[in-house]
């Protein structure tokens, strides 16, 4: 019997399914150990990312598998599509709350005075950074499965062009948010060590969808 070999591809789904997988298992962790804590729309919330990024998984796991059942792919690619246009908003409901963290920064401090750069006002502009760098990657991916990925042929160059512009900008994001982290001691998750953590796989999950859109 001819063994299915393990090819760079298969790989990189794999990696890419595991860490959609540990992220949505992350947030059903949040659920259980701080159920009596987190109100209503906190629990709600991560019950829903907790499905979405399961939901991302099983995608990105049953890539490899020959259906000939054209429902089925139609409803996997629907389904996936909707999970990632339901992350896009959830994300997209907290810029009010971003914009005000940034004005945190931005009214206490002078960017720059005429004589020197002060440097205090960095992290607003690093977080700010990151949470519209993720936000414009993940239109990008909306935009590449709704009307790119079906068509490749007729845009061959905005297939190539668009997963990589949204694989920089998740990697400028985490490279942005460990800056954040390690650099100035701010939490972005409950804790450092969680921070330290999830954050990557978060990201890591997203730039693997990217390299799996190439």
């Amino acid at each position: 019997m001819k063994q299915k070999k393990l090819t760079p591809r298969k790989i990189m789904n794999i990696l890419t399914g595991f860490f959609f997988a540990l992220y949505s298992a992350y947030n059903v962790f949040i659920i259980i150990r701080d159920f009596s804590a987190l109100p209503s729309e906190g629990l709600l919330i991560s019950a829903v990312v907790a499905l979405i990024f399961a939901l991302f998984a099983a995608y990105v796991w049953t890539a490899g598998v020959k259906k000939k059942n054209a429902l089925f792919r139609m409803i996997r690619r629907t389904v996936f599509i909707l999970a990632l246009f339901a992350i896009f908003v959830l994300k997209a409901r907290m810029i009010d709350r971003v914009i005000q963290y940034i004005n945190s920064f931005m009214f206490e401090t002078v960017f720059f005075d005429g004589e020197k750069f002060d440097f205090s006002m960095l992290p607003g502009v690093l977080f700010g950074a990151s949470y519209f760098f993720t936000l414009a990657a993940m239109l990008l991916l909306i935009i590449y499965f709704l009307f790119i990925r079906k068509r490749i042929l007729l845009f061959p160059r905005a297939s190539v062009v668009l997963p990589v512009i949204a694989m920089l900008l998740f990697i400028g994001s985490l490279i942005l948010d460990m800056i954040l982290c390690l650099g100035y001691g701010i939490s972005l998750e409950a804790n450092m060590k969680r921070t330290l953590v999830i954050r990557p796989v978060f990201y890591l999950g997203l730039i693997g969808m990217c390299a799996y859109c190439l």
